[in-house]
């Protein structure tokens, strides 16, 4: 609507009849920022519902020390520094293949079953 020449509205009312389209998402909490957005063939969001951190979700920090034979939990943490004192051996790791090698220098290499040989082991 046009008003006349020299006359101007005071008033414009504006009805639409159309709903937006909205949409519910969740999310679960990642170490990287997430934008959440509606999918296309929706207006918006009506609700975001970021789940709780999941139970396998750790973020490791610091150093464990192993200074004894036997199995640690190091889940919590980032890298493990294992000092065990050894006797009559001597212990390699090859990190590039992956090879750990246990080199003992005498006869007390245990063997299955018990016993001792001598000898080298590779894992």
């Amino acid at each position: 609507m046009i008003p006349s020449t020299g006359k101007f509205l005071s008033k414009v009312t504006v009805n639409v009849n159309n709903q937006p389209t909205l949409q519910e998402k969740t999310a679960t909490p990642t170490t990287s920022q997430q934008e959440i957005t509606a999918d296309s063939g929706y207006d918006g969001l009506s609700k975001v519902t970021v789940d709780t951190i999941p139970s396998q979700y750790i973020e490791p920090t610091g150093t464990k020390t192993i200074t004894t034979n036997g199995t640690h939990d190091v889940t919590n943490y980032a890298s493990a520094v294992v000092n065990v004192e050894t006797t009559n051996c001597n212990i390699s790791y090859e990190e590039s293949t992956g090879t750990l090698t246990i080199t003992y220098t005498n006869s007390e290499m245990p063997e299955p079953g018990g016993g001792t040989g001598g000898g080298i082991i590779e894992t």
